[in-house]
């Protein structure tokens, strides 16, 4: 850092020519230890002072000397803060003090990590000046050039890339999240340079898979220009056109699959029959991607179930089957019965007054609560005594005391729940919702482990078993 000298009293200026000082024969340099800032009111005089870009007040700091490389607010050092607010003056006051330029503190993210993502441009490249790290990663694995194109700061992005900037990623390359983010400039800035058009993130999407399920048609364009592969799935085998198909994105289904939009009026014939096929063509590539990751989960599932069964019979438990069809019926009742119509009473207010803070799906099934009478409430109420009957009766004549069941009927990728919410939320409450309306008890295998620990009198495989079902004798457990 560049120090202050005095010399009878009065502070020098670097223009003073010392030929003309008073000098004395002898000078001693003092080197002092750093002594600040020591409690939480300092350290915030230090960060307002950086916010604010306040040189004079940050040398008087630096004179004390405060410590250049102070971690302070969330775990951010000094000059971290100054690039988070741009303060380029401040910047350069601790650069001469001598910070850390890597100095990542608590978060692992580097100052010049921090100018990217807040698109500081001066100070990216005050930081690179001295010689700042440039592919330094924090914890998640992003690097400055990720957090420049996560962040659109395609002239930032160019900055790192001349001093040598790598182009792929730990977890996910900087061109990926351009894609995911749909940043194009960005995107361009990255492929003009190099980078990679099909590099994977570690979930094995490539950019334009990513692209794809985000519905971006002009990064998925620049990609395809760039030579990206078109039929490159992700680690579940999914491809580009499936996710895009799941996510409704028409045009990017279009575009990957070779349709054409009609051009002139003698061609809407044509084009209607076009956007017929690729309708049913969305249709296919969504049922066809659910029901391959479906059979490749199959196998886990079954071999789930028979370990479940195993565990069952070591502990003195006999297996058989009962008529499941009471169960099915009642568990569809749910929510293609009147009960809806208790959910509508919970939140008809809000509703009224402001149905957009409900989320969609769930609006959408309440809402059917109101097309049902007072008669049909009370005629479901009677079927779902008989069907309580006929459940109990199937279990008594298979001599059952437990039913168990798989816990859900599949589990399902985000983007398909999000397709079809209603129909794969069923099926995954398939073996549940019977016991919301038979009012049946749940068996949680860690609860009952600590009450086993605490009470002696369950200890053989027989009592473990028979305690199931205390309470009551067609008690449904699933």
């Amino acid at each position: 850092m560049k120090q202050r000298l005095s010399c009878a009293g009065r502070l020098l200026n670097d223009d003073d020519a010392l030929s003309e000082l008073p000098l004395p024969e002898e000078a001693e340099l003092v080197l002092l230890t750093f002594c600040g800032p020591r409690n939480p009111q300092e350290v915030w005089s230090f960060t307002r002072t950086v916010a604010e870009d306040d040189t004079f007040e940050l040398e008087w700091q630096l004179g004390q000397p405060w410590d250049p490389d102070t971690i302070v607010a969330a775990g951010f050092a000094i000059l971290g803060r100054a690039c988070y607010h741009g303060s380029t003056a401040c910047l350069q006051l601790l650069l001469e003090a001598a910070a850390n330029v890597n100095k990542s503190g608590g978060t692992g993210l580097t100052p010049l990590a921090m100018a990217c993502a807040r698109g500081r441009l001066q100070c990216v490249r005050l930081l690179l000046e001295a010689l700042a790290e440039a592919d330094h990663c924090d914890q998640h694995g992003r690097t400055p050039l990720w957090m420049a194109a996560q962040s659109n700061h395609a002239e930032i992005a160019e900055t790192l890339l001349k001093a040598g900037a790598f182009k792929g990623g730990a977890v996910s390359s900087p061109l990926w999240i351009a894609a995911e983010r749909g940043h194009l400039a960005v995107a361009e800035t990255l492929l003009e340079a190099g980078a990679e058009p099909d590099e994977v993130a570690e979930d094995g999407s490539s950019p334009l898979w990513i692209a794809c399920q985000q519905g971006h048609v002009n990064i998925i364009r620049l990609l395809l220009r760039a030579g990206a592969s078109r039929d490159k799935p992700n680690e579940d085998g999914a491809l580009p056109v499936w996710v895009a198909a799941h996510r409704g994105h028409d045009s990017v289904v279009q575009l990957l699959s070779g349709v054409i939009e009609a051009e002139t009026k003698q061609d809407e014939q044509a084009h209607t029959t076009q956007e017929a096929n690729l309708q049913d063509l969305t249709v296919q590539l969504r049922q066809s991607r659910i029901s391959k990751m479906q059979r490749a989960r199959a196998k886990d599932y079954a071999a789930a179930w028979d370990r479940s069964v195993e565990a069952l019979q070591a502990i003195g438990g006999t297996c058989v089957e009962v008529d499941y069809a009471p169960f099915q019926e009642a568990a569809n009742l749910l929510y293609q019965g009147p009960w809806v119509a208790e959910r509508l009473a919970a939140i008809a207010a809000v509703l009224k007054e402001d149905p957009q803070v409900v989320q969609p799906t769930v609006r959408k099934i309440v809402e059917q609560g109101s097309q049902y009478t007072a008669q049909q409430c009370f005629e479901a109420s009677y079927r779902m005594r008989s069907l309580q009957r006929a459940a109990e009766a199937s279990m008594e004549a298979a001599k059952a005391q437990v039913l168990v069941t798989p816990t859900v009927g599949a589990t399902y990728k985000i983007e398909d729940v999000l397709a079809d919410p209603i129909a794969l939320n069923t099926n995954m409450g398939r073996s549940a919702d019977n016991s919301c309306l038979f009012n049946a008890v749940g068996y949680d295998e860690e609860e009952e482990e600590e009450e086993e620990e605490e009470d002696d009198e369950w200890d053989s495989p027989q009592a473990k078993a028979n305690k199931w079902s205390l309470e009551h004798r067609y008690d449904f457990s699933l």
